[in-house]
């Protein structure tokens, strides 16, 4: 995901303001140590057209990124 933020709006910076957050609890929760509020969600889900099927996928398992790769690194 913090690829395709990064993408859209040029930098983290500008990607946690799109969010209304500042640029360090957006790092946060792209490392998975921060929680997506349930209206943060609602706004990445209309920015990037995320289909309702993905979003489990996105934003509660830690190791699946916005573009369907899996990052779990094997035990």
């Amino acid at each position: 995901m913090k690829n395709v933020l990064t993408e859209k709006f040029g930098t983290q910076e500008m990607a946690a303001k799109a969010l209304g957050i500042g640029r360090s609890s957006l790092n946060q929760k792209l490392n998975g140590k921060q929680e997506w509020t349930a209206r943060q969600i609602q706004i990445l889900i209309k920015m990037f057209n995320i289909p309702s099927k993905s979003i489990k996928s996105i934003f509660f398992e830690n190791h699946v990124e916005l573009n369907g790769t899996n990052t779990k690194q094997p035990a």
